[in-house]
């Protein structure tokens, strides 16, 4: 996994995975984010530079840690200075939440079907709760505040995270001048580019690091040229 990869460069790595609950119930997604909080500032971490590598529904916890930096000038003055980059794998945006969930839960169509209508219903329910609470992160993610260079990944393919509003994202973050680095797969799916084409994948990631100033040219290089498979005689 993409773990590997970063570990490998000698990158400490803080794996954050977000249970249904905590997605679904935005106060305890804010929690998390709060204890990720906690850790960047902490006396041992405070001052080391961070990549933020998300998948999915990763841009939405990433939108709610921009909502937390935001508030605080201090914070987010600090912030601005050590997010050196943002690599995002497949973001779900607001709209495709209970699509996604439902094909997560099953491959059945109907099953699909009823999760996406009870999400829709839920989500209108409590509005105040939560999708107030999304939109707002949503928001935040889009405006990318802290004018993070970024790349992303994703396919034409994928039946979660649509391409149409990732194209939107894109041309959004280069209206205001952040650097945006893209590839599109043809036929992957969601959050399966790097096991269907590792090598692509490790090479974009290799250069994006490089341009951010997180490994050095020869360091993109040798670590392509150890990911590339052994030749048969």
């Amino acid at each position: 996994m993409c773990v590997c990869v970063c570990t490998a460069k000698g990158f400490d790595v803080l794996h954050i995975k977000v249970n249904p609950s905590q997605m679904l119930w935005p106060p305890h997604a804010q929690s998390v984010v709060a204890q990720i909080l906690s850790f960047l500032t902490s006396p041992a971490h405070h001052s080391q530079p961070i990549l933020v590598h998300g998948f999915s529904v990763g841009g939405y916890v990433y939108g709610e840690t921009l909502v937390q930096i935001m508030s605080n000038a201090e914070l987010a003055e600090s912030m601005s200075h050590r997010i050196r980059g943002q690599v995002f794998d497949s973001p779900v945006d607001f709209e495709g939440v209970p699509r996604g969930v439902g094909m997560a839960l099953s491959t059945l169509r109907p099953l699909q079907v009823a999760v996406k209508c009870f999400l829709d219903a839920y989500t209108s329910f409590f509005r105040r709760q939560v999708t107030d609470r999304y939109v707002l992160s949503e928001q935040t993610f889009h405006r990318n505040p802290l004018r993070t260079p970024s790349l992303v990944f994703y396919s034409k393919a994928d039946v979660v995270a649509l391409p149409a509003p990732i194209d939107s994202l894109i041309a959004m973050w280069r209206e205001v001048g952040v650097p945006v680095y893209t590839h599109c797969w043809e036929n992957t799916r969601h959050v399966s580019h790097f096991h269907a084409d590792p090598l692509t994948y490790t090479a974009l990631l290799n250069q994006f690091l490089a341009s951010i100033g997180f490994v050095s040219d020869d360091d993109e290089v040798e670590q392509l040229r150890h990911a590339m498979p052994a030749s048969k005689l």
